[in-house]
């Protein structure tokens, strides 16, 4: 399994593509609970791999699959789900969530709102929320800054 990379320098505020919105005006996507954005390689390693590992055995595929850029749709939302985890649970910015699954800030966008509209259903949210605890109690267990 190749591991991903990490962001090098955080983007600054106005420095996205034509057309994009950034900073206040872009929209906010997601619920924040959980951990601070990590802040060394280390943490952002031990996000991703937390992460793409959960949702992988959560919908039982491989997590090689995730790193894909296209697959059937079981692949396809687990990614979803670990992105979701990276970005709302962990605290990552869209650029950095991006950066770790070689894809753009829209896809963290499309990918956070498909998990948001999942939720929907109570269920699904109870599982998502025992998910949550799972991703931040591993977090704690690495040593990754937790918020309480």
């Amino acid at each position: 399994m190749s591991i991903a990379p990490t962001p090098a320098d955080p983007p600054r505020a106005g420095t996205a593509p034509a057309g994009r919105r950034t900073g206040a005006s872009a929209p906010q996507t997601g619920r924040r609970t959980g951990a601070a954005a990590p802040q060394t390689g280390r943490d952002h390693q031990a996000a991703y791999l937390i992460a793409t590992w959960l949702a992988a055995s959560l919908h039982r595929v491989s997590p090689a699959a995730l790193e894909h850029p296209r697959g059937a749709h079981d692949i396809v939302l687990a990614r979803q789900c670990a992105i979701y985890l990276v970005h709302v649970v962990f605290g990552f910015d869209r650029a950095a969530t991006a950066t770790l699954f070689r894809r753009d800030r829209r896809t963290v966008e499309r990918a956070c709102a498909r998990i948001e509209d999942l939720r929907e259903d109570a269920a699904t949210d109870r599982g998502f929320d025992a998910l949550e605890r799972r991703a931040l109690a591993l977090a704690s267990s690495l040593g990754l800054e937790v918020r309480r």
